[in-house]
């Protein structure tokens, strides 16, 4: 990837803004992990009760 030095100032403050939000981002996937988790067992233990 050729980058111009106008750019760097750019990359620097994403590179920032990315380091900020990565904490947001593994609380997000956490929580729809655990939503992902949670709703599957609530699935197995359904198909459990309708189907014995």
């Amino acid at each position: 990837m050729v980058v111009k030095s106008g750019n760097l100032s750019y990359i620097k403050r994403v590179r920032l803004y990315g380091r900020a939000t990565s904490e947001q981002w593994n609380s997000i996937l956490n929580e729809g992990f655990n939503f992902v988790n949670v709703a599957r067992s609530l699935l197995s233990q359904l198909s459990v009760l309708c189907f014995n």
